[in-house]
This record gives C-alpha cells, structure tokens and sequence, in this order.
C-alpha cells in the first residue's frame, strides 16, 4: 500500500515500477514457435473465411457503386529488405526489452507467411474482381527507415503506402 499524500511526485515512478509483494510467480513462457506451426494448419479456415468476407465486400461496392482495392499491409520481416540503422536499433531494443507480443511475431511473421498469405489473397480478390496490391513487395527496395517496430511504419512509411496505393488505384 502506498500513501501517496505522503509521496513527491519524483518518488511516484519508482514506486509504481515495484512489484506487488504478494504477485505470483510467473507462469512458463509458451512455445510460440510450436503453436504458430499448429496454427498453420488450420490456413484454408483463414481463406474461407477471408472469401466471405470479400463476398460481402465485393457485392457492396458493385450495389453502392464504390471501387473497393485490398492493399495488404507491409509487414517488416515479410519484405526481406535491407533494414535501415534505425530499423535494427529499434528491433534490437523491442527484443531486448522483451514482451510476450513481440516473441510472438518473431514466431508467426516470417516470409514463408507472407508467400502463402499474399498468394491466397491475390487469388481470393481476382475472384471477386477486387483489385489487389501488397505493399510490402513495393517497398522491398526501399532501404530508409519506415518502420517503428515489425508492423507499424513511420511517416515515411506511410508516404511510401499511400504512394503504392494511389499508383494501383490509378492503374
């Protein structure tokens, strides 16, 4: 317990960071490798279900008179690009400080992934006639920094997407 009408404002982070005296102890670190290899299995549900989906989107757009484009998004370890200083620092960092979500994409976003999974889309949306770009295979030879960590880019990211995207919406 703290009293904090009796705690500065300097002493409060420390105080915050403290582990709780009675936490329990830590349970065991999954196998994330082994249960993304079990997920793979289970691949055409995430097509059927993505073909429904873009069933209903198609049909939207034909009835409300939208274009509808898919861009899927970039993904760092999907690209196979060279990572800029920035890039492998930031990565150095979010590995070093840990965190269940970080090993977890370490585990399931490798481009074997990204093959199978942009394959199956660019199928998927050819037949529903929905224009398809990845991202990621436009961004391959860019070696600036665009991302912050494995998923989410920086402004010049974002630049470099949006770009991708009203190139294949022009087309």
């Amino acid at each position: 317990r703290i009293d904090y009408a009796t705690v500065s404002l300097g002493q409060l982070p420390r105080l915050m960071l403290q582990p709780k005296p009675d936490a329990r102890p830590a349970e065991p670190e999954p196998d994330y490798e082994a249960i993304v290899a079990e997920r793979r299995g289970q691949r055409e549900r995430i097509i059927e279900h993505l073909a429904r989906t873009l069933d209903i989107w198609a049909a939207l757009a034909k009835g409300l008179g939208f274009e509808l484009t898919y861009a899927l998004q970039p993904i760092l370890p999907w690209l196979g690009k060279t990572l800029s200083t920035e890039e492998v620092e930031l990565l150095a960092a979010q590995d070093a400080a840990g965190g269940r979500w970080h090993r977890i994409l370490r585990a399931a976003l490798d481009p074997e992934h990204h093959d199978w999974y942009s394959t199956a889309l660019a199928g998927l949306c050819a037949r529903f006639g929905i224009p398809f770009v990845d991202l990621g295979r436009g961004m391959r030879e860019d070696d600036r920094w665009l991302f912050i960590d494995r998923v989410h880019m920086n402004d010049a990211g974002q630049d470099t997407a949006a770009r991708l995207v009203a190139q294949r919406c022009a087309a």
